[in-house]
């Protein structure tokens, strides 16, 4: 990512900063996307953990 925004910085052709810059959003988004889904599973797990928990208590 700092390599994309060190080549925006240094880069002058309006077209080439609007590829970068849009691949710079691309980059962002899927990495966001990631994290949901990896936070998405997390909470899953810690919630089947909770019903075992619960199940087991009774």
């Amino acid at each position: 990512m700092s390599r994309l925004n060190a080549l925006l910085a240094e880069t002058t052709d309006p077209h080439d900063r609007w590829r970068i810059h849009n691949r710079i959003r691309w980059v962002q988004r899927r990495r966001s996307h990631a994290r949901n889904e990896r936070d998405r599973a997390i909470r899953e797990a810690h919630f089947a953990q909770l019903k075992n928990a619960q199940a087991a208590a009774q």
